[in-house]
């Protein structure tokens, strides 16, 4: 099992990840003010709306046979990726996206 985790107190930013045999777990909080940038992001990134409302759970496909469960509200996101059931590229693909997820945040914008 690996895990990691980043503080950084003046942006209220915080990031967990864990990654197992069996699971990659992305999460972070951050300061609202980051909200735009990061949906632009995932929208982008993902080739499809992401909603940042109301904390639901949405399940995003990577493509046609990948997906994980993506839930967010303003100022948090967590990610849970299930390599049971998807592809190694699938897996490399979301650490891609997290990888992006956590520069967006530390971004000074």
């Amino acid at each position: 099992m690996f895990g990691s985790g980043c503080q950084r107190n003046e942006n209220n930013l915080s990031i967990k990840t864990t990654d197992t045999d069996t699971i990659y777990k992305f999460s972070a909080s951050f300061g609202e003010g980051k909200v735009a940038q990061l949906q632009a992001y995932l929208n982008t990134a993902l080739n499809s709306k992401v909603s940042f409302d109301h904390g639901r759970n949405q399940n995003i496909k990577l493509n046609n046979k990948d997906h994980f469960s993506l839930k967010s509200t303003a100022g948090s996101i967590s990610i849970n990726f299930d390599k049971k059931i998807n592809s190694p590229a699938g897996y490399t693909k979301l650490k891609t996206l997290a990888a992006g997820i956590q520069n967006k945040l530390r971004e000074d914008k």
